[in-house]
């Protein structure tokens, strides 16, 4: 197994794709140590194992519920969330950036955090895991555990469903140029919302890639 930035690499004893909830029941019963993996997003050694590493990529169902909730399974990709969602004019927040790969089980273990100044877990309203003698739960915000179980890293159970909020889809026009920084700093008071980058490939000093919005 590599992980998503190919910088962590190592070989688990066994490595389970289950495809249902019945199966992933089975390999959480009868696995003595398991390491879940979503988009492989981690970055350290965290996500090795020697044991059963347990990948969720085909636990990718979707359910809407009119226009304000969506239930995903926890092997979904965050991009193919948000297109999911977009088909249907609306959006997930608390998700951006280079987080694209990162699986919704990962977003809401790993305190994902990105646009609208949010964490992706502020918004999921119900989470259904597997313990580890395979027992099936379902965890609302009446249950203690849904507060040990968000940003938890998986230590409650194997994540394999999430309820969240969905959100109206909303635009936003950026434009970047590059312009001198002192230019640049003169000229942000009158913006209502811009950001200067000073430093960024091919730049030279004294200059800046300012966006605003």
């Amino acid at each position: 197994f590599w992980n998503w930035g190919q910088t962590v690499h190592f070989d688990p004893a066994a490595t389970a794709l289950p495809a249902t909830l019945a199966e992933l029941q089975h390999v959480c019963a009868g696995a003595s140590r398991i390491r879940v993996v979503g988009g492989g997003h981690s970055f350290n050694a965290q996500v090795a194992t020697s044991g059963t590493l347990l990948d969720l990529r085909h636990l990718r169902n979707f359910t809407l519920h009119g226009s304000d909730a969506v239930t995903v399974g926890a092997g979904m990709k965050l991009r193919e969330l948000q297109h999911r969602l977009l088909q249907h004019n609306l959006v997930a927040h608390g998700a951006g950036g280079g987080t694209h790969q990162q699986s919704v089980a990962g977003a809401l273990s790993t305190n994902l955090h990105g646009s609208q100044n949010e964490i992706f877990a502020q918004h999921v309203t119900n989470i259904s895991l597997v313990l580890a003698n395979g027992t099936a739960t379902s965890l609302s915000a009446v249950d203690e555990l849904f507060w040990a179980a968000k940003s938890g890293m998986g230590r409650i159970g194997v994540i394999y469903e999430v309820t969240l909020q969905a959100h109206p889809r909303a635009c936003l026009r950026a434009t970047s140029e590059r312009i001198a920084i002192a230019t640049g700093l003169g000229s942000m008071p009158s913006l209502y919302a811009a950001d200067l980058k000073t430093t960024m490939w091919g730049a030279t000093n004294g200059e800046g890639m300012m966006t605003t919005y």
